[in-house]
C-alpha cells in the first residue's frame, strides 16, 4: 500500500474512534476494561516525581480528555492538543486556570501553538498513546525538541503487536472488545528519531493480563 494510502486507512481509524465514536471510547477507558492504560499512566506519574517534574508546564500531545494524576502534578500551565474536538469538551482540566485546549490533529501540529511556553526547563512534552498513530513521528519530534525541555511518551510495544499486524505495517489490536488501528514503529526507531538527548530512559509498562497483554507498552522519558 503507497505511504498516503497507508496514512489515510489510519487516521480514518483514529477519527472513527475517537470522534464518531467518543462516548464509547470514554466508556472504556473509564471501566475496569482500560486497565493496560491506567498502567501506563502510573509510570508516567512515577517520572515526574521520579525527576521532580510536579509543577511543570506540561504540554500534552494527543491529550483526549485527560487523565486524574495529571491534576496531582499541578501544572504551572498546561496545554492539550487533540484530533477530537468531542474529547476535549470533556478535558478534565478544561475549567481550570493556566490550561489551553487546541483542536488539533498532530500531523498538522504548528510550533506556534507552543508559542506561550518561556522556560523550556522547566516544560515537560507528554504524549500517551498518541505517536504510534503517526506515520513519521521524527517530523513531530522535530518540531518539539528543544534543550533542556523534558519528555515523557508511551508508545505502543512493537514484540507485543506484531502478530496483530498486516503486511503493510499497520496494527489491528483487539483489546477488551476495542480494536484499535495504528502504526508499528519499533523501539529502536523512536529511540533515533528522538536524537541524543542529554538524559535519557525507557521502560515496558502496561498491566499484566494474560500473555497477550503484559507489557503492551514502552515509557520513552528524557531531557533533551
Amino acid at each position: 500500500m503507497r505511504s498516503s494510502g497507508r496514512r489515510s486507512q489510519v487516521r480514518d481509524a483514529v477519527r472513527q474512534m475517537y470522534c464518531d465514536r467518543h462516548a464509547e471510547y470514554i466508556e472504556y477507558r473509564n471501566s475496569p476494561r482500560g486497565i493496560n492504560e491506567s498502567a501506563a499512566w502510573a509510570a508516567a506519574d512515577a517520572f515526574m516525581r521520579q525527576h521532580g517534574l510536579v509543577g511543570a508546564s506540561f504540554v500534552d500531545l494527543g491529550c483526549g480528555f485527560g487523565w486524574p494524576v495529571i491534576r496531582s502534578w499541578r501544572p504551572r500551565s498546561y496545554i492539550g492538543l487533540d484530533i477530537s474536538s468531542e474529547l476535549l469538551e470533556r478535558h478534565l482540566l478544561k475549567t481550570d486556570p493556566h490550561v489551553l485546549l487546541i483542536d488539533r490533529d498532530l500531523e498538522e501540529f504548528d510550533p506556534t501553538d507552543l508559542a506561550s511556553i518561556r522556560d523550556d526547563r522547566r516544560t515537560v512534552v507528554i504524549s500517551i498513546f498518541s505517536f504510534h498513530y503517526l506515520a513519521e513521528p521524527y517530523r513531530l519530534v522535530e518540531k518539539i525538541a528543544r534543550p533542556g525541555r523534558w519528555f515523557c511518551f508511551v508508545v505502543a510495544n512493537a514484540e507485543h503487536d506484531r502478530a496483530s499486524a498486516d503486511n503493510d505495517r499497520i496494527v489491528h489490536l483487539l483489546q477488551e472488545g476495542q480494536t484499535f488501528t495504528y502504526f508499528l514503529h519499533e523501539l529502536h526507531e523512536y529511540i533515533r528519531w528522538i536524537g541524543s538527548p542529554m538524559l535519557l530512559e525507557t521502560k515496558q509498562c502496561g498491566a499484566s493480563v494474560g500473555v497477550r497483554s503484559e507489557n503492551p507498552y514502552y515509557l520513552i522519558g528524557g531531557r533533551w
